[in-house]
């Protein structure tokens, strides 16, 4: 016996499913960047956008060069390639 795919009843059927994982809920803000520790009450994130820029690119250099994501050595800094400036 050999079953036969039905691309036409398959449709439906997925889109169903997608429907049943969709959810209405509403958006979250993003965190801010505070820049550094105070004595204040906080309730972002307690480094700086660049300090995160920064970590991303010495990450992304440590990665071995023939994994998706990794730096290239060759490359300038991140924030020097966006014209930011580094502490």
């Amino acid at each position: 016996m050999h079953h036969r795919f039905n691309l036409q009843a398959a449709i439906p059927q997925q889109i169903d499913q997608q429907s049943l994982r969709r959810f209405e809920l509403p958006l979250k803000l993003l965190a801010h960047f505070e820049g550094a520790i105070t004595d204040q009450k906080q309730t972002g994130i307690l480094f700086s956008a660049q300090d995160d820029i920064q970590r991303v690119d010495y990450t992304g250099r440590m990665i071995r060069s023939d994994k998706r994501d990794a730096i290239p050595g060759h490359l300038p800094p991140t924030l020097q390639r966006l014209n930011l400036n580094q502490k």
